[in-house]
């Protein structure tokens, strides 16, 4: 019996995708891609390519707030990290 099902779940999934696979894309979670870090980007460390005053939406913002951070010539990126 177990190497039946072991023999059935790779089969299906050389044909389909798996159940977790369909419910993952179904709720539109972000997935990691599953080829390792280039060998070009290998080098980088986090601290090179990050801001060091990192600027933060909290839970429950005034709408000012937000109009500043958006206003921001130093952050082009808008997208912003919300925090607790």
């Amino acid at each position: 019996m177990f190497w039946t099902a072991v023999v059935a779940n790779h089969v299906a999934d050389q044909f389909c995708r798996g159940a977790y696979q369909r419910l993952i894309r179904t709720k539109q979670m972000p997935v990691l891609a599953n080829h390792g870090v280039r060998e070009c980007c290998a080098s980088l460390r986090a601290d090179y390519m990050m801001a060091r005053d990192v600027k933060v939406v909290r839970g429950v913002e005034t709408v000012s707030n937000i109009k500043k951070l958006f206003e921001d010539d130093e952050s082009n990126h808008h997208a912003f990290p919300v925090v607790n």
